[in-house]
């Protein structure tokens, strides 16, 4: 039983050691716990607004207060780059900062350090940053341009202060000032060229308010002046224009009497010219009409007269063409003559003979035939000539014939033979010898008639040429003096008695 009651014991008062070994802290706090703190290398344990459990006799633990501190630096005799001393009394907040890194440091650093200690610290890093920003700046340039002064400040006390484990929460700079009275000096210039710059605008405000005034009362008076001047104007125009309508009625009036007395003239000057205009217009086309008249008459005289000419000399063709006929005749008449006494042929021959010469005077007469056709047309010609060889054939279809009645004749075969050949020979000398001088006869006739008719058509077309440029000249001295046709028509009279 008091076995049982020791062990309960031990185990509350073991309970309770534990317990008692589990320390806490604030958010605004860092529980350090040193001493063993396992394989890891950081000398401590940090934890910000947390709990662990520190291990008695190993460990222990101490507490970082992280509530923000704020240090007054009264930095004095700092020389800024123009080698002049200048006071910059500043204010920092610092605090341990949140970084697990940054806050390592402040474990090992400001761990058991009072707060003075450390504000001292803290101090000395802001003066000397200071000091050193100082020195590369003007004057000018720390009184004017803060915001460049305390950026650098900023950036380069806070890497200062991480290596403390402190974080620069604000930097504050009052007042600059220096022991020569420099900046208070440019404050008094700054401030004179301010008063000046003042005034200068006051007085440029007066300026431009009198310029202002004085413009607008110049402007009242041109503006009254120019509305009298207006009115003025206005009455003067007014009684100008009355004369001038009155000048203008008048001026209208006269322009309308004397363009009645114009126009009447020009209407009286107009028929006139209208009637004479008519008058040598109906006597032009009198003489154009006559004109035509003489020239067709001329055309038709002179074509009456070739024709005349033409018919003349196709008489003679025919004559000739006759004449030509009558000595083929007549030769041929001959050479029958000669053959029936030279030779005594049989009915076969005679016929043949007959035939030859029948052949012959069909020739010729195809000859006639074909050049009276060609006075009038080639084709006509063409045709005969057709006709002809046609007849010739027929001709050369019965000698066959009689040659063929001819060969029962077998004695006499040798001489209707010869007679043939000599007939044919004869027959066709006689042929080319009334061609040749038909063809002769008909070139000559066609030739002069062809001569005679380009003569007569070239005396027509003249006198037409003629009598049509006179009655176009006439018409177009119409045309040229309507103005005053009496002189066309006595131009056409004096024309006429030539």
């Amino acid at each position: 039983m008091y076995v049982s009651a020791i062990l309960a014991v031990v185990i509350i008062l073991t309970i309770i050691g534990v317990l008692s070994r589990y320390r806490r802290c604030k958010p605004n706090q860092v529980l350090v716990v040193y001493g063993k703190t396992g394989g890891e290398k950081k000398s401590a344990k940090l934890y910000h607004g947390g709990a662990a459990f520190v291990l008695p006799i190993i460990q222990s633990y101490d507490i970082l207060s992280m509530e923000p501190m704020q240090i007054d630096c009264r930095l004095t005799g700092a020389l800024s780059s123009q080698n002049i001393r200048v006071d910059v009394p500043t204010t920092i907040t610092v605090a341990i900062s949140t970084n697990p890194e940054i806050m390592q440091n402040a474990a090992e650093r400001l761990l058991g350090m009072d707060t003075e200690s450390t504000e001292n610290l803290i101090t000395d890093i802001v003066y000397g940053q200071m000091r050193l920003i100082i020195a590369e700046m003007t004057i000018e340039k720390l009184n004017s341009d803060r915001d460049e002064f305390l950026d650098k400040a900023r950036k380069n006390i806070d890497n200062e202060l991480n290596k403390l484990g402190l974080y620069l929460l604000n930097i504050n700079i009052s007042d600059i000032r220096d022991e020569a009275g420099y900046i208070m000096n440019l404050g008094k210039e700054a401030e004179s060229k301010a008063l000046n710059e003042a005034q200068a605008n006051i007085e440029e405000q007066e300026k431009l308010g009198a310029i202002k005034i004085a413009v607008q009362q110049k402007e009242k008076e041109t503006a009254v002046a120019n509305t009298q001047k207006e009115q003025e104007i206005q009455i003067a125009y007014t009684e100008k224009e009355k004369e001038t309508v009155v000048a203008e009625t008048k001026k209208e009036k006269e322009v309308a009497l004397a363009l009645t007395d114009k126009e009447k003239q020009i209407g009286v000057a107009q028929a006139d010219r209208d009637r004479a205009a008519a008058i040598a217009k109906t006597l032009a086309d009198k003489e154009s009409a006559i004109a035509r008249s003489k020239a067709e008459l001329e055309v038709n005289k002179a074509e009456a007269e070739r024709m005349e000419e033409v018919g003349k000399n196709k008489a003679e063709a025919d004559k000739q063409a006759a004449i030509a006929i009558q000595d083929s005749e007549a030769q041929i008449k001959k050479a029958e003559a000669e053959k029936n006494a030279s030779v005594g042929y049989n009915n076969a021959q005679k016929e043949v003979a007959v035939s030859e010469s029948e052949l012959q005077v069909i020739k010729a007469q195809s000859k006639k035939k074909a050049g009276e056709e060609k006075v009038k047309s080639e084709a006509a010609v063409k045709t005969a000539k057709e006709l002809a060889d046609k007849e010739v054939e027929e001709a050369k279809a019965k000698k066959v014939q009689a040659a063929l009645k001819a060969e029962k004749i077998v004695p006499a075969e040798i001489q209707k033979q010869e007679a043939m050949l000599q007939a044919d020979a004869e027959a066709e000398k006689i042929k080319r010898r009334a061609d040749a001088e038909a063809a002769a006869h008909l070139a000559k006739a066609e030739a002069e008639a062809k001569a005679i008719q380009m003569k007569l058509e070239a005396e027509a077309e003249g006198k037409k040429k003629s009598l049509m440029a006179e009655a176009d000249g006439f018409k177009a001295m119409v045309e040229a003096a309507e103005s005053n046709p009496q002189i066309a028509i006595q131009y056409k009279m004096v024309n006429q008695w030539k």
